[in-house]
């Protein structure tokens, strides 16, 4: 990158408003700015890497996330898993879910996309949640490189963190295995508010205070017909799904009427991709995601006191921008003082004034677009050990 750490550091000391939402503001403090996975470890790798998470477990770090190794780009996909001892070195595991990249429309697994592991306490067990698609290129409709998209969900063979190292049923037919979590009500006009001709593209779940489910799903209007409702919306809105357990079953959330019509969440007026969602410390949820109006200056978060009841997001500026946001992970200990040097002399803020401030320090992982490839690097973030503003204006 071009800017030097001086450019940096004078970005990132505008504190993005939080006027409009119910979040603290949060700020970059260490930006190394170079790759942590990028073209010339994955050589066979067309494209790079662009949604996923990374979570804490046991012996370090996992990362799954959408590879995009070739042609038809966003068609020919497989699901990378990683694993890193100190979240900067990474090494490549297996790969999981390869598409068919079929174009002809026929297949329902032709892409595979927007891979997460999710913990669930209950089966004491992990599970693999994913994206599939079908694929007809171009036609009149509107953009059908991905369409009919539907979340597709397996538990490990094994429990506990054992689990994450298991194939998750690939070695067999897992096309026909398994479970469906979540899928379009409709696929035609009308189409509703808050599902397009994209399908489900995304969805995060997430246990509410009562034991019960939420998630943030996402969609995209690709189909040629749709038009804005109001000056600036995007095509990629989101809602809520809800769920008496993680496996499901899963129903849109629309207490006034029927699930199809379920209400859009105005996060950052229809901009919204990929949203992984995390409690609060003392109270709440956060959601962090793609907002993609403001991609090239960082990504966007949003908050909710009981994750039903979503504010309007704010945008967190992260040097070169931001594709995907793959997760916020407080640091260790132990981590906390192997980057204690780095931050002092990066020169936003010091570690003693992060203590001072009673704030906690996170790792974003995340990827951003250089030279046509999507690279994998992290920044730190400082978050205030706050709970929720109660009565900040959503």
């Amino acid at each position: 990158m071009a800017a030097s750490r001086l450019g940096w550091a004078a970005l990132l000391l505008r504190v993005p408003s939080v006027s409009s939402q119910a979040c603290a503001p949060m700020r970059v403090v260490y930006a190394p700015g170079t790759d942590l996975i990028g073209p010339s470890m994955q050589p066979d790798n067309q494209y790079g890497l662009e949604d996923g998470v990374v979570i804490r477990a046991s012996l370090g770090f996992r990362m799954i996330t959408a590879e995009m190794y070739g042609e038809p780009r966003w068609v020919r996909m497989r699901l990378g898993v990683w694993r890193s001892r100190d979240g900067e070195a990474w090494s490549r595991e297996r790969t999981l879910r390869r598409s068919s990249a079929r174009t002809d429309g026929g297949d329902a697994f032709a892409a595979t996309w927007g891979p997460l592991f999710l913990w669930d306490a209950a089966s004491a067990r992990w599970a693999l949640s994913y994206v599939s698609y079908r694929s007809g290129g171009h036609n009149f409709s509107g953009w059908t490189t991905n369409w009919d998209g539907r979340v597709r969900f397996r538990y490990a063979g094994v429990p506990h963190d054992a689990g994450l190292d298991s194939d998750f049923g690939d070695s067999g037919k897992w096309q026909e295995e398994d479970q469906t979590l979540l899928e379009p009500d409709t696929l035609g006009e009308p189409w509703p508010p808050c599902q397009g001709l994209q399908g489900t593209d995304s969805m995060y779940p997430y246990q509410l205070a009562n034991g019960s489910w939420a998630a943030i799903v996402g969609t995209s209007h690709q189909e040629s017909s749709w038009k804005p409702r109001r000056q600036g919306e995007g095509k990629w809105p989101v809602s809520l799904a809800t769920a008496p357990k993680l496996a499901g079953p899963w129903t849109r959330y629309n207490p006034d009427g029927p699930p199809r019509d379920t209400p859009c969440l105005n996060l950052s007026n229809g901009h919204t991709e990929n949203p992984i969602v995390s409690r609060l410390p003392h109270k709440g949820f956060m959601a962090i995601y793609d907002d993609l109006a403001h991609e090239f200056e960082g990504f966007g978060y949003s908050c909710s006191p009981d994750g039903v009841n979503w504010c309007r997001g704010a945008v967190l500026s992260v040097p070169g921008g931001c594709r995907t946001p793959f997760g916020l992970i407080e640091l260790s200990a132990e981590e906390l003082l192997r980057f204690a040097s780095r931050v002092d002399q990066f020169g936003i803020t010091t570690m003693d004034a992060i203590r001072a401030a009673n704030s906690s320090l996170h790792w974003l992982f995340y990827t951003q677009t250089v030279g046509g490839w999507e690279r994998f690097r992290f920044v730190l973030v400082e978050r205030p050990r706050f709970e929720l503003n109660d009565t900040a204006p959503c």
